[in-house]
């Protein structure tokens, strides 16, 4: 935890340390290799609860109570990566300035704390901040959270990528590209992130090719399995009767039979009926093996965390599932954090060019050439001599 925010006018109790640790689902083992770091041991057979209630009941120092927090697996969704590409030509010197720019600005006024780094055609910049949900148990009602932003410079635009697609992070992008705007002489309302989204993808067969797509071509990685789907509808297949209702319960049901297919799901009959009537793909998990590490399997998650309007894409790279003596475990392990970027960044180049190519407009038809006159010619002539062979013009001879 960073001490900048440390908080010195609340400790927890008792009951707080055991809501929290029963409403988090801590882990069984995690628990008993805690207490077993105070020299207190007990065995895996031992009743959870019992468990919890004990380790309740411990002094906790700040350092205890922050491993304990760590101990638990409590990751947000809203921890996924986004991403999206802004129309300005910057350089370095300009993208800097206005990175500090808003630093300069929200550091005292919202309580951020802001870690940069700056390379030759890059900016990573860690935002620290206070977040207070009143809906959870108080020890984790006031918690730290962070906002991980990249902004790399390309030739005629700028890459943007970030964590917590939530609130702070996109009212600091917007910050940022104010700032970048008056900077480099642009207009601000002009300078518009381009993100993921569904808007010129309007088929449910192009959208469900777009998750395919991006699932099979992450570089270095090898499809092995889908362990989970998400299905939304089509709008313009929606009426007013209430076949629609069960069209959601015949989509629930479908998805869950043909979830066990893994990677053949998609070719199964009762998905394609799916897809005819309107259905497609706003999330998806499944496991890749990286040919480094193989045969372990990591797995990933991209999806919508708006499945209507299908806009606010997040995706990332979760876990890891080892490999021992050729049998892939059930046990999931978190990942190292230089794993989870490098993964995810391989995730990232297979979902731009998935977009890429399912909003790639068509290329037009060009009209027929009209025929020269001597060609035209040619085939009166042909057609006029009775009893003679003739070929239409342009089309193979069968």
């Amino acid at each position: 935890m960073n001490e900048y925010y440390k908080s010195s006018d609340y400790y927890p109790d008792d009951k707080d340390i055991y809501d929290f640790l029963s409403s988090t689902g801590a882990p069984h083992p995690g628990m008993v290799d805690f207490l077993a770091d105070y020299g207190i041991f007990c065995s895996f057979k031992n009743n959870k609860d019992d468990i919890q209630k004990y380790l309740s009941y411990l002094f906790l120092s700040w350092p205890k109570a922050g491993a304990l927090l760590e101990m638990v697996d409590n990751r947000d969704t809203e921890e996924h990566l986004t991403t999206s590409d802004v129309e300005i030509v910057a350089d370095m010197d300009t993208v800097r300035a206005a990175i500090e720019a808003v630093k300069n600005l929200r550091s005292k006024r919202d309580r951020e704390h802001y870690d940069l780094k700056f390379g030759t055609n890059e900016v990573e910049a860690t935002i620290t901040y206070i977040y207070q949900d009143t809906s959870k148990t108080r020890v984790l009602q006031k918690r730290e959270r962070q906002v991980e932003l990249w902004v790399t410079i390309k030739e005629t635009s700028l890459q943007l990528r970030h964590t917590n697609n939530n609130a702070t992070a996109n009212k600091i992008v917007e910050n940022f590209l104010g700032l970048l705007a008056e900077k480099n002489n642009a207009i601000a309302d002009k300078l518009k992130p381009r993100y993921i989204s569904f808007d010129k993808i309007t088929s449910a067969s192009a959208r469900v090719q777009f998750f395919k797509d991006m699932m099979t071509n992450i570089p270095d990685f090898s499809w092995k399995d889908v362990t989970n789907i998400k299905v939304g509808k089509i709008p313009k297949h929606f009426s007013k009767n209430t076949e629609d209702d069960d069209d959601e319960i015949d989509a629930d049901e479908a998805v869950s039979k043909v979830i066990i297919y893994g990677t053949r799901l998609f070719s199964t009959n009762e998905f394609q009926n799916l897809v005819a009537k309107g259905f497609f793909i706003t999330a998806a998990t499944w496991k890749s093996e990286y040919a480094p590490e193989a045969p372990d399997q990591v797995e990933f998650v991209a999806g919508f965390s708006d499945p209507e309007t299908c806009k606010l894409f997040g995706f990332k790279a979760t876990g890891k599932y080892l490999s021992i003596d050729g049998v892939v475990q059930s046990k999931r392990d978190m990942l190292p954090a230089s794993s989870a970027k490098a993964y995810t960044t391989r995730l990232e180049v297979a979902l731009r060019s998935a977009f890429e190519s399912a909003t790639v407009q068509p290329a037009a038809t060009p009209p027929p050439t009209p025929a020269s006159p001597a060609t035209t010619a040619t085939a009166q002539s042909s057609k006029a001599g009775a009893g003679k062979s003739t070929a239409t013009i342009g089309a193979p001879t069968r």
